[in-house]
C-alpha cells in the first residue's frame, strides 16, 4: 500500500482499516495491476473483468503458496 494507506492509517479506505484491526491478514489487490492495461483490466462499473482477475490471481498466486506452507 501505498504510504498514506497504511493499514493503521485513519486515511487508509475503511475495508483496509477493518481488516487491520481485526488483525487479518490481506494483500491489496489494487496493486497487481500497477502494470496491467487498466482498459483491459477493468469492466464496467470499477469492477475487475475476467483478464483483470486472471492478472491478480497469479499476482497473489505466490503469497498464497507461501502461506499454505
Amino acid at each position: 500500500l501505498p504510504s498514506s494507506r497504511k493499514p493503521g492509517n485513519e486515511n487508509a479506505p475503511l475495508p483496509v482499516r477493518v481488516l487491520h484491526n481485526g488483525g487479518f491478514q490481506f494483500r491489496d489487490a489494487r496493486s497487481c495491476l500497477k502494470d496491467a492495461d487498466i482498459s483491459t483490466a477493468y469492466a464496467k462499473h470499477g469492477h475487475y473483468s475476467p483478464s483483470g482477475n486472471a492478472y491478480i490471481a497469479r499476482c497473489l498466486l505466490p503469497a498464497v503458496e507461501a502461506a499454505m506452507k
